[in-house]
């Protein structure tokens, strides 16, 4: 019963999920431009929602290397919009619609989390991880609670699907 409740949740969370992403995409160029700290670094009031809560405006390292031209700088208007684009509502995902962590369900599957594509809790929070070939490309699946990656004591409510290459 349990899960299905869960699932229940998960359905009716999905639709603020989802109101986030989209909503990023017009709000992200107002907040950075009009809403955010002297030092560029974080966002103010009534846009606190649009951050991420693991790193600042200048994006984390894999964006920096990955996402912005060398010698660019992270804190400029445009990759700040950017990263607010790929990564906004990264706050609602874990504070409001994620779920609390449970280390001993972490410390019970150790480096084995890749293993299986379903995971479980015994409170009914859950998780589908998978890659799904596709040709040359895969199918990638995350649905659920991001379960092994806990921010804050929190994981966070996650629905992503997406092509990738190898």
């Amino acid at each position: 019963m349990t899960l299905t409740l869960r699932i229940v949740q998960w359905l009716l969370y999905l639709p603020l999920h989802l109101l986030v992403a989209v909503a990023r995409y017009p709000l992200a160029p107002v907040a950075v431009a009009s809403f955010t700290t002297n030092d560029k670094r974080f966002l103010l009031f009534p846009f606190t929602w649009l951050e991420t809560i693991d790193n600042d405006l200048s994006g984390d390292d894999g964006w920096r290397t990955e996402h912005i031209r060398p010698g660019s700088d992270p804190l400029s208007l445009w990759n700040r919009i950017r990263w607010l684009w790929r990564n906004g509502g990264n706050r609602v995902n874990y504070m409001v619609l994620g779920c609390p962590d449970d280390p001993n369900f972490r410390a019970d599957w150790g480096d084995t989390q890749d293993r299986d594509a379903l995971w479980i809790r015994d409170d009914g929070y859950w998780m589908i991880r998978g890659h799904i070939p596709i040709g040359r490309k895969y199918l990638y699946l995350f649905v659920g609670w991001s379960l092994f990656g806990p921010l804050c004591a929190r994981c966070k409510f996650t629905c992503t699907i997406r092509i990738k290459t190898n």
